[in-house]
């Protein structure tokens, strides 16, 4: 069930840290998704916020605007400002929500 898919998911972030370095696009991708399973699925913001946030990490390092125009900080913030809001940590969802406009715009 989803437990062996979260499981599976970590399993496979840990062997992928260990194998290409903690800052590599790969480890924000799964950490997206685990982050969006934890915000949507199981409801544990806590968890979604620590995988998000190591998501951002990663991409305020490597992130260069790929070719749909689309910067993978301004989606990770906007995931982030979904979760906080579904948290009812409004103030904080709106910082994530401006930063994430603001790189839109810049980027065009």
């Amino acid at each position: 069930g989803s437990t062996n898919f979260v499981q599976e998911l970590e399993t496979e972030l840990e062997q992928q840290r260990s194998v290409l370095g903690a800052s590599h696009p790969k480890i924000a991708e799964l950490a997206t998704a685990l982050g969006l399973y934890h915000q949507h699925v199981t409801g544990n913001f806590e968890e979604s916020m620590r995988y998000h946030s190591e998501a951002l990490r990663i991409h305020r390092t490597t992130d260069t605007v790929p070719e749909n125009g689309v910067s993978n900080v301004a989606i990770v913030l906007t995931d982030i400002g979904r979760m906080l809001t579904q948290a009812s940590k409004f103030e904080e969802a709106i910082e994530a929500y401006n930063e994430a406009m603001q790189i839109h715009m810049i980027n065009g």
